[in-house]
């Protein structure tokens, strides 16, 4: 196996990825750093899975959240007709279906659309009883409920990476402050004493 750098500057912060390929060159592990008062910190890493044709099966993320132990984030699986990408799902805790995607091509074989749509794993659990405003949002936005308690709130980007965190909040109405979010599509997952949902939400 070998493995190159490759550094990135975003908005002044500086990240450093470390790819490591198998015999067959295909990246089975993404290490990120990110450059922490003047250090290069081991921030997450991406673990890769193929099948004996070569296809993505499997992505795995991985956060450390700022601490010395590595916690499991979101996890994408790749569904293959003849070698051809056909769908994809993405789940948080290795069971929470979050979204489901499909692909479709045209007769020459290229890509026309990519969708993703919700996933509905406990989704009945807080029809009524669970409020995200504003949404789209800028700054802030708020999360409610009458019926249970608030305990923790995770938000993830698109790839399934939490980028904010907020635990033992135990309450029924949370503010999140979202100022430092790039605009884009997030994952709000709220965990309550009742259930587990996750809702979309935009940020502009």
């Amino acid at each position: 196996m070998s493995s190159t750098d490759a550094l990135l500057i975003n908005d002044n912060v500086r990240y450093r990825d470390t790819l490591t390929y198998d015999v067959a060159n295909n990246v089975i592990k993404l290490d990120g750093y990110q450059q922490i008062n003047g250090n290069w910190t081991h921030v997450y890493y991406l673990d890769y899975e193929y099948d004996k044709d070569g296809n993505l099966t499997t992505r795995k993320n991985y956060n450390s959240f700022g601490c010395s132990t590595f916690e499991l984030g979101g996890i994408y699986k790749y569904f293959y007709n003849n070698n051809q990408l056909e769908s994809w799902e993405l789940y948080f805790n290795e069971t929470d279906l979050i979204e489901v995607g499909t692909v479709t091509y045209n007769a020459e074989g290229k890509k026309l659309e990519e969708l993703g749509t919700m996933g509905v794993s406990n989704q009945n659990l807080f029809v009524n009883s669970l409020r995200m405003f504003p949404n789209p949002a800028t700054d802030q936005f708020k999360i409610s409920t009458d019926k249970n308690i608030i305990t923790a709130i995770d938000i993830a980007d698109t790839t399934g990476k939490v980028i904010l965190k907020e635990t033992n909040l135990n309450k029924k109405e949370a503010n999140l402050n979202i100022a430092n979010l790039h605009s884009g599509v997030y994952y709000i997952r709220s965990t309550t004493t009742k259930g587990i949902n996750t809702q979309k939400l935009v940020v502009q």
